[in-house]
């Protein structure tokens, strides 16, 4: 177990490749920050000129009584709020996508020592569409496990602070768990480059690697928990600051990630 905590340990080191990957985990953050924002207020904006500012029941009934004639120029401009919609959402999902693939190309082609080429870059996009899909996925099983379990638990106690407490714990370790499973997923493709294969590794290093993975995840929990005691005196003194609080809860799961992901790969290439 020595070694175990001394690879914990040494994933500490505030070195190249860890502000290196914060910084386009950071970047990336930000643009597609200003992307979406942007996005929302155009719509915002759109839709204050489609209504006026009134409320949907009195924009109904104003409607209701008006001639196909004068009903014209409203419907003109309800057809630009939808192209706005339909071809900004397409717009937006799109760069979203092609910008998460490409900085988990630059990550990992930095974390492997590997030269950028524009194939592996192509493949993350397919990858990230599949990987989407199993969040999703993951998702419904994890809350339809959550509730089949905290009603197991509500028949033995009826304590409610225990249930949520045990709730909040059983849903961080399952997140830890799948995103170990992600990383190894990352990790597969980035020296594979071939989806299925990959994502077919990404279970097959979770079960081989299972004695070294357990155990970093317990450490990477712990973690975790560290970190949410030190942010909730923060967020209990500013908790009239909402912004302030999620840029502060962003920082520090940023700085968490980009720590997590570099503390995995070690356990990878631990012997």
């Amino acid at each position: 177990m020595n070694k175990h905590f001394q690879n914990y340990f040494q994933s500490f080191k505030l070195n190249k490749t860890f502000f290196y990957t914060l910084g386009i985990d950071i970047i990336t953050l930000i643009l597609l920050y200003v992307l979406i924002t942007s996005f929302v207020n155009i719509l915002t904006e759109k839709s204050l000129q489609l209504t006026g500012g009134k409320a949907p029941e009195v924009v109904k009934q104003e409607l209701l009584s008006l001639s196909p004639a004068k009903l014209q120029p409203f419907m003109l401009q309800l057809q630009s709020f939808l192209f706005y919609f339909l071809f900004g959402l397409i717009f937006v999902v799109l760069i979203v996508l092609l910008s998460l693939s490409l900085s988990r190309t630059l990550v990992w082609k930095f974390l492997l020592g590997q030269t950028f080429s524009y194939k592996p870059f192509l493949k993350w996009n397919f990858l990230n569409l599949i990987m989407t899909i199993f969040v999703v996925i993951y998702t419904m099983l994890i809350l339809l496990t959550n509730l089949i379990i905290t009603f197991l638990f509500s028949l033995i106690t009826s304590n409610s602070t225990f249930l949520i407490y045990f709730s909040k714990f059983f849903n961080y370790l399952f997140l830890i768990f799948f995103l170990i499973l992600i990383f190894l997923i990352h990790y597969s493709f980035a020296h594979k480059v071939k989806i299925w294969e990959s994502i077919g590794s990404g279970f097959h290093l979770m079960a081989k690697k299972w004695s070294a993975l357990w155990r970093g995840s317990l450490l990477i929990l712990a973690t975790a928990i560290l970190i949410g005691i030190i942010l909730f005196p923060i967020a209990y003194f500013l908790s009239e600051q909402a912004l302030i609080i999620q840029v502060v809860a962003g920082i520090f799961t940023l700085l968490f990630l980009s720590w997590m992901r570099i503390y995995l790969l070690q356990i990878m290439q631990m012997e």
